[in-house]
This record gives C-alpha cells, structure tokens and sequence, in this order.
C-alpha cells in the first residue's frame, strides 16, 4: 500500500476494534436477556404452583378444624 492509503487505512482498523467490542457486549446482552426471560417464565410457573400449594394446604388445614 501507498502511504496515503495507509495513513486512511489505520483510523478504519482504530475504528473497527471498538465495533468488534460493541458487537461482543450486544451478544452477551442477547444472550443475557434470553436467559431472563427463561427466569423469568421459571419464576411465574413456580409462582402458580406454590399458590396451587397454598390453596391445597388451606383446605388441609380447614378439615382439621
């Protein structure tokens, strides 16, 4: 390469580092978020079942009384 080109060339690759880092901080939140929606759903089916286990402990309790 010519100087010149170089000279343009060096910004672009200065550039270039700082995407590649954003680009691997955007995959890792992706992969992050996926994970916490699957929490998230984890936390709701557990929520329904321990008021399932509620209900079914109150009328439990009540025959005992």
């Amino acid at each position: 390469m010519c100087r010149p080109a170089i000279e343009l060339h060096r910004p672009a690759i200065e550039l270039h580092r700082p995407a590649i880092e954003l680009r691997r901080h955007a995959i890792e939140l992706h992969r992050l978020a996926i994970e916490l929606r699957r929490l998230a759903i984890e936390l709701r089916r557990l929520t329904i079942e321990l008021r399932r286990l509620t209900i079914e402990l109150r009328r439990h309790a009540m025959r005992l009384y």
